[in-house]
């Protein structure tokens, strides 16, 4: 079973809304796609068992949190590597079968914003296991490690 999110698990960033989600987005997945590519990066991290790369579709998922404000938005997101969603909060990553984590932050069913970035080869048990340590179990803050700092 999926595991969940504990509730309150994410944070905001503030920044005018238009322009938070589609700088966010850039600067967010340019981050993953590298982090996806580390096999090429750094070679020497590379599983030592037969690799196990294959296409996966990369999406972001965003979701606007909190009261809506003039010109600034909180804002949680989440990564999907095909219908698996990647999220942070206190108990670490969680993964669950679609974007479940944005569920208690909608305010309305349209709230939540899918932003595609295409197929691409990744290593599953790689990605995850580089992503663990350092997203790991009570090291969520709200400010300074927060559910973007992941997505990011």
């Amino acid at each position: 079973s999926p595991s969940q999110l504990e509730s309150g698990g994410c944070s905001c960033s503030l920044g005018r809304e238009a322009s938070v989600v589609s700088a966010m987005a850039a600067t967010l997945m340019a981050h993953i796609m590298s982090i996806l590519d580390l096999n090429a990066v750094l070679p020497g991290l590379a599983p030592s068992k037969p690799s196990r790369v294959t296409k996966h579709r990369v999406q972001l998922v965003v979701t606007p949190i909190g009261p809506w404000m003039m010109d600034y938005q909180g804002y949680h997101s989440s990564v999907l590597i095909d219908s698996t969603e990647y999220s942070f909060s206190g108990g670490g990553i969680s993964k669950a079968e679609g974007p479940i984590s944005h569920g208690p932050f909608r305010r309305e069913a349209f709230d939540s914003k899918v932003i595609d970035y295409g197929w691409h080869n990744i290593d599953l048990g790689f990605f995850e296991a580089i992503l663990a340590p350092h997203f790991a179990p009570g090291s969520y803050d709200l400010l300074r490690k927060n559910c973007n700092s992941f997505s990011d």
